[in-house]
């Protein structure tokens, strides 16, 4: 499933069951259309205001099918997941339009011209933004229902604090200029909330579109979209995700839509890698995509929140994905308060340095709106920057966001950049969790376990789980084999797997796996001796009666020999070279063995194969393979066979 991050996305990649968006050839009768979804299984959810596009529902945990028989139809020109958005903001650390070491956008200068913004409208697709807060009245639109894209969303009531994104965001463009606390970057503009995000901070891709449609539609000069997908979404959607914002960007060359690079501390170009996020990996001349700045150089003197112009180590960057750098890491702003005063609050990430550049593009607008449509608008501010040698090999334009310069005929002098590094990533795994509280640095997680993976969300983090695809907290291992009870076929430990295994939890050699309950064996009958008649005062005692004799118990079949033997014994040197393990039973009497191989992976054993073999005394052998036919991974293995209830073991290494 494909995600939608703003400002820095600590949750993983997720989307609402069986929702898809397709985009079906121009022209297809409500006949045909319906054809299409009875072909591909899937029912109509609603339309989408860009043309041709639809969603879709396909049954539970089928949509995966469904995207493929859509793909293959003649009449699809493509279909793709439909995605969930979420907002997760970072605390900041202050306020980047003027700083004492330059590391800021030079606010200051660029408001000693007349232009602030005026008579510009900018979008803002995010969460409903509070209109009512005293920072940004007269200058947000009051919430109309036309704007809000969002279909059955979650029941919360509005976001306060650090959680109310698009509040959060406006502010950064437009608060007022009334000497307290903040300003916005063009405090004369106006914005337009165009809602694509719920009160719980997601949203979903079909959202998203339909709000960038509506202000294309709308003639918006600016759109400031703070989200971006995960790097480590799977190639095949990257391909989707881009041809959709494509169609519907590509259709309003006159906005400019300035989208988030994302925080996953990311290179989205970095060769031999598919790190490319969208909207800002698309190649679309109206589409600028903004990093950020602020990060703490090494050797740097002053406290932790000192600015910067060094890119943030978890902020994502590319030389051909990413235009402009601005400051990310301090930005003060406007947020509903949860007692319903409002207030102000410090957050994080690209988010915050998106609407800053939607911002000094503003700023351009307002000189003359007839001369700068998006192209020049991107040109423009891209052409004004402030150049670092550190920005330079990890975005197009080389430098961070100067709102100042483009506004004078001569610009004056703006005055050093301040201190500066080269980027070097400290989310090395890109799942938006870093530092200490990444207990799995090298394996992508969430941060709800520590950064570590969890893929059926037990608590228990994959490398830990001997269960990893079932959840199962309690962590149950009936035979003690290092497999979870949840996903043992064989839980028992006997060999047997139901069918077969009649009594899957109890232990037992035989043919169906229960265990064999006793006949009772009846006592023999004595006949009494008679008592002999005296004859000649001799006796004739009778014959003692012969008990029955115990039935002689069958041999009990058991392994006489186990052998393993790897071929090749190396692949040094040789090219296409594949190992495998040949694994031979020879056992006392022709009977069932229950052949189990394991890897060691860490301190603990995972079973990676698994055979029921009927040997005999000559022996019976088994190849066993890597995944899918390829070569046995390289390290230590063990091969336990498993007859009578006892074992046989045997280790080995590749």
């Amino acid at each position: 499933m494909v995600l939608f991050c703003a400002l820095g996305c600590l949750l993983p990649p997720m989307a609402a069951a069986g929702d898809i968006i397709v985009r079906r050839d121009a022209g297809l009768t409500a006949a045909e259309r319906a054809d299409v979804r009875t072909d591909a299984g899937v029912q109509l959810e609603r339309m989408l205001d860009a043309p041709d596009l639809e969603v879709v529902s396909a049954p539970a945990g089928q949509e995966a099918a469904a995207v493929a028989r859509l793909e293959a139809d003649a009449d699809v020109r493509f279909a793709v997941p439909d995605i969930t958005l979420h907002t997760a903001s970072t605390p900041g650390l202050g306020w980047p339009l003027d700083w004492e070491n330059d590391a800021d956008v030079d606010a200051p200068k660029a408001w000693e011209t007349p232009w602030r913004g005026q008579d510009v409208m900018i979008g803002v697709v995010d969460q409903r933004v509070d209109a009512t807060h005293p920072k940004l009245a007269g200058h947000v639109e009051p919430y109309d229902p036309a704007y809000d894209f969002v279909v059955d969303g979650c029941t919360a009531g509005p976001p306060t604090g650090g959680r109310d994104h698009g509040t959060h965001v406006a502010g950064i463009i437009v608060a007022a200029q009334d000497g307290v606390l903040m300003a916005g970057l063009a405090p004369q503009a106006q914005v337009r909330s165009y809602r694509a995000m719920d009160n719980c901070g997601a949203g979903k891709l079909s959202w998203v579109l339909d709000a960038f449609t509506k202000a294309g539609q709308d003639e918006l000069p600016i759109v400031s979209a703070s989200f971006s997908t995960d790097p480590l979404l799977p190639a095949s959607e990257k391909v989707g995700v881009d041809k959709l914002v494509s169609d519907v960007v590509d259709r309003f060359p006159g906005t400019l839509y300035v989208v988030a690079a994302g925080n996953e501390g990311a290179n989205l170009d970095e060769p031999g890698k598919n790190n490319a996020v969208y909207p800002c990996s698309n190649d679309a001349k109206n589409i600028l995509c903004v990093g950020m700045t602020g990060g703490l150089p090494a050797g740097m003197t002053g406290p932790v929140n000192s600015p910067s112009d060094a890119p943030v180590c978890w902020g994502n960057v590319g030389r051909t994905s990413v235009d402009v750098f601005a400051p990310g890491l301090a930005v003060y702003s406007t947020v509903r308060a949860a007692n319903g005063v409002p207030t102000h609050a410090l957050l994080s990430g690209t988010s915050q340095a998106t609407p800053l550049v939607a911002a000094a593009a503003a700023l351009l607008q307002s000189v003359d709106s007839l001369t700068h449509d998006a192209e020049t608008l991107k040109d423009t501010l891209l052409n004004a920057v402030d150049r670092l040698d550190t920005l330079e090999p990890i975005s197009s334009s080389g430098g961070r966001l100067n709102a100042a310069r483009a506004l004078f005929p001569r610009p004056p002098d703006l005055g050093p950049n301040g201190p500066t590094a080269d980027w070097s990533s400290c989310d090395t795994d890109h799942d938006g969790v870093r530092g200490a509280g990444d207990l799995c640095p090298t394996l992508a997680g969430t941060g709800t376990v520590n950064g570590c993976p969890d893929r059926d969300k037990d608590g228990v983090i994959d490398p830990q789980d001997n269960c990893p695809d079932v959840a199962n907290p309690d962590q149950a291992d009936q035979d003690g084999d290092g497999i979870g009870d949840a996903c043992d076929a064989d839980r028992d430990g006997d060999g047997k797997v139901p069918p077969t295994d009649g009594c899957p939890t109890v232990f037992a050699s035989t043919p169906n796996g229960c265990p064999l309950v006793p006949t009772p064996t009846s006592t023999p009958s004595v006949t009494p001796t008679p008592t002999p008649p005296k004859d000649d005062g001799n006796r004739n005692p009778a014959p003692a009666p012969t008990p029955d004799a115990d039935p002689s118990p069958a041999s009990v079949p058991k392994v006489t020999m186990l052998e393993v033997k790897v071929t090749p014994k190396s692949c040094k040197g040789r090219k296409a070279c594949k190992q495998a393990a040949k694994v031979t039973v020879k056992v006392s009497r022709s009977a069932t063995v229950a052949v189990r191989i394991e890897r060691k992976v860490g301190r603990k054993w995972r079973q990676i194969d698994y055979k029921s073999l009927r040997a005999s005394m000559r022996g019976k052998s088994v190849t066993i393979r890597g995944a899918r036919g390829k070569t046995l991974t390289r390290g230590s293995y063990r091969v336990i066979a498993t007859i009578s209830g006892s074992t046989t073991q045997r280790s080995f290494k590749v």
